[in-house]
């Protein structure tokens, strides 16, 4: 039975009392019914608060609930951190056709963002040169001997997910997550043959402030690209050092030469007090590397949002929309 704080209790002594029926449990004051309704299932705890002004509410209530969004070829892990009162969760998904959005869903998906976290944050899912033309939906180049307006990218795949961070005792949500990769490939061959690819990482964390517990705080936001293939190559990324910043943007883009000319994504992110960068260790340059991006924040409350990029290269012979044997992770530390 989930305990109510003393003090959230006071208001109602006077005038009700305490009902338990099965896995509901609710206060009835006479006059005032302010009930919670508590049901459990495998991934997620959903609580619902109602405040009814009737005399007595005694009807069958029940809670709703949706998936915490996990896609097939992935894998999950809720743990403490070596601080005891952290807690950390962070998924591994394997990056294929099969749980891919197209650009329509990808768009949609973008709305959907919009919704839950505002046009600030969402704007930040796709590169600020992710802009749609009217002879095409590519990216367009940043500079070079072409024209800026000419798109030198193109959309190809990109992928979502998204879960809770928990922790406390009982355990409660501390925060709420999502993440998105979206790639983008030059249209051009480098001088080699290689397809040039550019992954932009998205996160979004929003600390939890709900009636029943104090509102969590978030430490860290973590995004990653693991290539297991020794003819992908990681070639450049961005941010490229830790800024160590208190309200500020940092650059979160990158470019490079393809055929003569500087094609890349360009953005910004905002980083309220924390440090944006690589991760340590976590930064392997060259063939079947590995990139990973942190945002490490001083127990900060409210919304926040990560970006980086990872160029790839990836030899002309494959024939898939985007390069094989790739996986992804994100990770968020919060503070009950």
């Amino acid at each position: 039975m989930t305990t109510i704080p003393r003090n959230k209790l006071n208001n109602f002594i006077r005038i009700g009392y305490y009902i338990i029926l099965g896995d509901k449990e609710f206060i009835n004051p006479c006059f005032l019914v302010r009930f919670v309704v508590r049901k459990m299932t495998p991934g997620r705890r959903t609580v619902l608060k109602t405040i009814a002004s009737s005399a007595a509410v005694l009807g069958t209530a029940g809670s709703s609930g949706a998936s915490d969004g996990s896609q097939g070829n992935s894998s999950t892990s809720d743990t403490a951190t070596a601080d005891t009162s952290r807690v950390s969760e962070s998924r591994t998904i394997e990056l294929t056709e099969q749980n891919a959005l197209s650009k329509s869903e990808f768009q949609s998906y973008a709305q959907q963002m919009e919704k839950r976290y505002g046009a600030t944050a969402a704007a930040q899912i796709t590169p600020k040169s992710a802009t749609s033309d009217s002879e095409s939906d590519d990216v367009s180049t940043m500079g070079g001997s072409r024209p800026s307006d000419t798109p030198h990218l193109d959309f190809i795949k990109a992928w979502n997910d998204e879960y809770k961070v928990k922790g406390g005792s009982p355990t409660w949500t501390v925060a709420h997550t999502d993440h998105a990769l979206a790639l983008y490939r030059a249209n051009s061959t480098d001088s080699s043959g290689n397809h040039v690819y550019f992954f932009w990482h998205w996160s979004q964390a929003e600390s939890n402030n709900d009636y029943w517990h104090p509102e969590g705080k978030i430490k860290l936001i973590e995004s990653g690209l693991n290539s297991e293939d020794q003819n992908q190559e990681i070639t450049k990324i961005s941010p490229s050092n830790s800024k160590s910043v208190n309200g500020a943007y940092v650059r979160a883009g990158a470019t490079v030469g393809v055929a003569d000319v500087e094609v890349g994504i360009n953005g910004e992110v905002w980083v309220e007090d924390g440090t944006l960068g690589p991760k340590t260790g976590g930064i392997d340059l060259g063939e079947a590397g590995e990139h990973y991006t942190e945002l490490d924040l001083n127990n900060l409350t409210g919304k926040h949002t990560l970006n980086a990029t990872t160029v790839l290269r990836s030899p002309f012979s494959h024939k898939e929309d985007f390069p094989p044997n790739l996986t992804w992770e994100t990770r968020v530390v919060g503070d009950p």
